[in-house]
């Protein structure tokens, strides 16, 4: 059995951009997604803080959690990559 294949059939898909543009978003208007060659993630000041609490604790080694963000709660998975790759 393929490990893909446990939720059922399904188009299993990874879009890797290129980019991650990082803006302010003060007035909540913006939206989080893949735009052209870029994910680009229009942050809040409280998305900031999350993003910023995120990335040290990628730095120290912990991984493997969701945050969210943006005005409709986008979650965003953090990993460790493989180290083989």
């Amino acid at each position: 059995m393929e490990a893909d294949r446990i939720f059922g059939n399904h188009d299993f898909r990874l879009d890797v951009p290129a980019k991650l543009r990082l803006a302010n978003d003060l007035d909540e208007s913006g939206s989080i997604g893949l735009a052209a060659d870029a994910f680009v993630m229009p942050l809040r000041s409280e998305d900031i803080t999350n993003f910023l609490d995120a990335v040290r604790e990628i730095s120290v080694d912990h991984a493997d959690f969701g945050v969210s963000f943006g005005n409709n709660d986008t979650i965003i998975k953090f990993w460790w990559w493989p180290k083989k790759r």
